[in-house]
This record gives C-alpha cells, structure tokens and sequence, in this order.
C-alpha cells in the first residue's frame, strides 16, 4: 500500500491537533495511520450500508454478522 499513496493536506484546531498527536502517542501509531484507518473504515462503512440496501432492495439472503464481520476484517487486512 505504501507505493500507492497520496499526499494530502487536511487542517486542524490546535486542539484537536493536540488530542491527535497525544492519542497517536498513546497507540505507537503515527497520526497519518490513525488517519488513514479512520478514512478507511468510514469508506467501508458506507460500502456496507450501501450493500445492506441493496441485500433488502433484493431480498436476497441476509448473513450473520459472524459471517460479515470476518468478511470486513480481511477486506480490511488486505488495504492495511
């Protein structure tokens, strides 16, 4: 993944710059991982919802969440 990414810019206040730099402290993580685990699970998030909706527009088979769950976590494994 570290060949593939893009140099962004984002702003902060002080504060939560502050809250950032000292929770990414607290994880042994840099504030830019924080950043990109957090944008990740939102895109993923919405690809669930997304795919919820169309599970029901469909009627199609729902899954257990055990089944969903283990489904993200290597989803989420291959874009770390």
């Amino acid at each position: 993944m570290k060949n593939d990414l893009q140099r962004t810019t984002i702003f902060l206040t002080k504060d939560q710059h502050e809250k950032l730099r000292t929770f990414a402290f607290k994880k042994r993580k840099s504030m830019a991982q924080l950043i990109r685990e957090t944008v990740l699970k939102i895109l993923e998030d919405e690809e669930d919802l997304k795919s919820a909706l169309l599970i029901m527009d469909n009627n199609e088979e729902m899954v257990s969440f055990d089944e969903h769950d283990s489904k993200r976590k290597k989803r989420r494994a291959k874009n770390l």
